[in-house]
């Protein structure tokens, strides 16, 4: 498993979706910084209205392997990394 720079935050990022009936419902892995990284759990995910623009966006945390991580994601399923915590096991 690579490690998540410290400057990551504010990084794109592109999102890889388990599509059900519904379409995009699960994020099952995170691309970035040319490394790929597999979703453990969804901790969470909550839709917004970035005021500026209109656009809705998904903002999802995801537990990683070593780390925990907040990811706005617009319809295209390209988006910005947010927040990183590092996870001790």
């Amino acid at each position: 498993m690579h490690r998540i720079r410290k400057s990551s935050p504010g990084s794109r990022v592109k999102v890889l979706f388990y599509s059900g009936y519904k379409g995009r419902e699960i994020p099952r892995q995170i691309f970035f910084d040319g490394q790929s990284y597999p979703v453990i759990r969804v901790i969470s995910r909550e839709r917004i209205c970035d005021s500026p623009t209109g656009r809705i966006l998904d903002v999802f945390c995801l537990q990683l392997e070593r780390h925990i991580v907040t990811v706005c994601v617009d319809d295209s399923g390209k988006g910005e990394l947010w927040a990183i915590e590092k996870r001790d096991h």
